[in-house]
């Protein structure tokens, strides 16, 4: 699973939401099976779609246990009982005490738990134990509070993100005029920029510090939030753009400082007003300050 920096999952839940799932049905996204030890024993838990509807319910917290009892039998392995009981409230009782290894995990975040026989609704989930030579399957029917217990400690795996198109630009800079301004605007005209480095920027709302240089746009630090900037009433963002492309989201986490970006960044720089291509200007420097001279705009001769 492709570890990411805090930006880029960032960018990651922009791309790829998260769906809005009940608890219930976030059980079953894949995840990986959860190592426990129940009983003195290394067990996995994982929870499959289906339900197994045979065995006796015990009621544990606000949520229903079936178990059957071939599983039952080896959970009170460890008590080295001579025969197991036919009472299910005495099952229970023993049960208890054979899982006191897993209990107290799950009463620290969910409140004293027992055991109680209960006359329950078929579960509506399957759940998978694992041990040595050994897998048993119950019925669990979880609260809200189980699932998202269980979900927590296990957490299901994100989506497949590497094919994801990412929209990039390399912006030379912006500044914000009056509506007034960008209105007076003709070819010859300089915009100077605000202080700063060009940026490559990841969907209008992240950006890495570049230097352009004659091999390329080589990228001078990782990938932030940009600040969240408003025109403000009246007024106009503008911005001009050397290059715009599509990355992956696979090609763009695997970038780092010191990588030259694949995109062509030389050349006459576009103009946009309020995000809307608006003309072609060059770069020119005035004293420490950059600016673009615009050679053409929409809309004019």
């Amino acid at each position: 699973m492709m570890e990411l920096s805090p930006t880029l999952r960032l960018l990651a839940d922009r791309l790829a939401p998260a769906p809005d799932l009940d608890p219930l049905h976030r059980l079953l996204a894949p995840r990986a099976p959860l190592a426990l030890r129940l009983g003195g024993r290394d067990v996995t838990l994982s929870v499959a779609a289906g339900a197994d509807t045979g065995g006796t319910a015990f009621r544990i917290g606000g949520s229903v246990l079936h178990l059957p009892g071939p599983l039952i039998e080896w959970l009170l392995q460890p008590l080295k009982l001579e025969a197991v009981p036919e009472d299910p409230a005495h099952q229970a009782m023993l049960l208890e005490l054979a899982v006191l290894d897993l209990l107290p995990a799950l009463e620290d975040s969910l409140g004293p738990l027992r055991l109680e026989p209960v006359n329950a609704p078929p579960p509506t989930l399957t759940l998978v134990l694992g041990t040595v030579g050994k897998t048993f399957t119950a019925g669990l029917t979880p609260d809200a509070e189980l699932a998202d217990h269980l979900d927590a400690l296990s957490p299901p795996h994100g989506p497949d993100l590497t094919a994801l198109p990412v929209g990039m630009a390399i912006r030379l800079g912006r500044q914000v005029l009056t509506r007034d301004e960008a209105a007076s605007l003709r070819p010859g005209d300089i915009v100077m920029l605000e202080p700063g480095p060009p940026l490559a920027v990841a969907e209008g709302e992240f950006g890495a510090a570049l230097d352009l240089e004659p091999q390329g746009a080589i990228l001078r630090s990782e990938l932030l939030p940009l600040p969240l900037r408003e025109a403000g009433e009246g007024m106009i963002d503008v911005t001009a753009e050397l290059a715009r492309t599509t990355l992956t989201f696979g090609a763009l986490a695997a970038l780092k400082p010191g990588d030259i970006l694949p995109v062509a960044a030389f050349g006459a720089a576009d103009l946009r007003l309020g995000g809307t291509l608006a003309g072609r200007g060059e770069r020119v420097t005035l004293g420490t300050g950059t600016g673009l001279r615009i050679l053409y705009l929409s809309g004019t001769s």
